[in-house]
């Protein structure tokens, strides 16, 4: 069982887009991975950082490890849209506070890319 002081809240692991994926698909994909969370309902979203419409975005499965739970999901943009900050909505129960985690993903340069 969990104590009630243990932190059950998803612990985000983020990924960026690897230079080859921009250069060869003209596009780029943004990872998370939420480990370490309880129960296992979680529901995650993504939007542009000023934005307020939810983007398609894809998701695993969610996996048990020992006594939590892990998540992934992913963000593909186009090259136009990697100038743009995104973020990973996470919401849980067991958020701090009860707030919506905000993981801000970085613009990519793409000048880094040439």
């Amino acid at each position: 069982d969990k104590s009630p002081d243990e932190d059950i809240s998803p612990k985000p692991t983020i990924f960026l887009p690897s230079i080859a994926e921009i250069k060869v698909q003209n596009a780029g994909t943004y990872l998370c991975l939420l480990e370490d969370f309880f129960p296992d309902v979680i529901k995650i979203d993504w939007k542009e950082k000023d934005g307020k419409t939810i983007l398609t975005s894809q998701q695993g499965d969610t996996m048990k490890t020992k006594d939590t739970y892990m998540k992934f999901s992913w963000l593909t943009v186009t090259e136009a849209s990697l100038d743009k900050e995104h973020k990973c909505i996470v919401k849980h129960d067991k958020n701090k506070k009860g707030v919506d985690q905000e993981i801000l993903f970085p613009s990519i340069d793409k000048g880094m890319c040439i």
